[in-house]
């Protein structure tokens, strides 16, 4: 499943960079998802790990207090064998809709599956691995994996002296609060677009720098009409690869721009740094845009390359300030990601030629 769970945590203030990766090494040495190590060590709390779950696969959550109070009949709509197969527990039936807590929401395979056999349009949902492992043992006797037993000790040791919360929303009322959830194709097209994991995937096994440019374009191209690549060598920035709508722009591999003059591409240069704003209209920059077939932008966001404490390619993205602004935090990861595959290449490299 596609979902950098510790990015959003970050981004929330949840927790530090500094703690996650701690609970990386932890996740690697004692296994289960990040998720949970995260709830072991004392550092998240299982509801606030299940919406931003919710968040990011555009899916409802299910309450920890909701999973163990799922009625009979409605367990009995699913049979044990695929709650036991896909780690998944029947939540709520709507006519002929059943909503589904998953412990992967992006497992279309499980979905057309329990769809076909129960004859039901299946709608997902997400809840905190924690929950769903007690959920399947309470409703189904599934029993839980011994990797559960201490965190299971610890959550249920917190809800015992918690102080008592006000009633959660009914399961029509928790649909109803995350309205993407119940668009049919809103949670799939989130699934099946060109994730950063895909990406991260891609960039791992490239083996030409070219390649390097075209998947992180591909990536960026699905969201923003305008992206490029801008090459920096020698007080010389040059044309790389650059797309419009997600296509080639022919011819700009020849663009050429001296950074004697000012610019953008000069300002980050110089900085080190990204730039992010409405461009100045110098006759420099006007040729940056003419190479790129493009008026000038509302919003231009140029992020380097930074090798060796020098700027040797720029990420170039345009679009609306507040598309942008939604995507910086996803592009400054992009651009981590590129850099780290053109390390790779220049290792391989080297041990190929020495």
């Amino acid at each position: 499943m596609a979902i950098k769970l510790g990015t959003l945590l970050v981004q929330t203030g949840l927790i530090t960079l500094n703690e996650l990766d701690e609970a990386l090494k932890f996740q690697t040495i004692f296994g289960g998802k990040l998720g949970t190590n995260l709830i072991e060590m004392g550092l998240a709390e299982e509801e606030d790990i299940a919406r931003l779950l919710s968040r990011k696969l555009h899916v409802p959550y299910a309450g920890s207090e909701q999973l163990l109070d799922i009625p009979a009949g409605t367990i009995k709509l699913l049979p044990v064998e695929l709650a036991t197969k896909y780690k998944v527990v029947p939540f709520h039936q709507e006519k002929m809709r059943l909503h589904l807590v998953m412990m992967d929401p992006g497992d279309l395979r499980a979905v057309d599956e329990i769809g076909f056999i129960t004859g039901m349009a299946i709608r997902p949902m997400v809840a905190p691995e924690v929950s769903l492992v007690l959920a399947l043992e309470k409703h189904y006797g599934i029993e839980r994996d011994k990797r559960y037993i201490p965190v299971i000790k610890q959550v249920l040791k917190r809800r015992s002296e918690a102080p008592p919360k006000a009633p959660g929303p009914t399961p029509a009322r928790a649909h109803q609060e995350n309205p993407q959830g119940n668009a049919s194709g809103s949670w799939r097209e989130s699934v099946n677009r060109y994730s950063i994991d895909q990406l991260s995937s891609a960039l791992a096994d490239i083996r030409k720098r070219e390649e390097v440019a075209a998947r992180v374009l591909d990536f960026v191209g699905q969201r923003f009409e305008h992206a490029a690549f801008f090459l920096v060598r020698n007080q010389q920035a040059s044309g790389w690869q650059a797309r419009i709508k997600s296509k080639p722009v022919t011819g700009f591999e020849g663009f050429s721009l001296n950074l004697d003059q000012p610019s953008i591409l000069k300002t980050v240069v110089e900085t080190r740094s990204f730039y992010l704003g409405t461009p100045p209209d110098t006759p420099a920059d006007q040729g940056i845009f003419r190479a790129l077939h493009q008026r000038l932008p509302e919003t231009a966001l140029l992020l380097p390359i930074v090798m060796q404490g020098r700027v040797i390619c720029i990420l170039y993205v345009a679009g609306p300030a507040d598309k942008i602004n939604d995507a910086f935090f996803e592009l400054q990861k992009v651009v981590q990601k590129a850099t780290l595959a053109l390390e790779i290449l220049i290792l391989r490299n080297k041990i190929l030629m020495t």
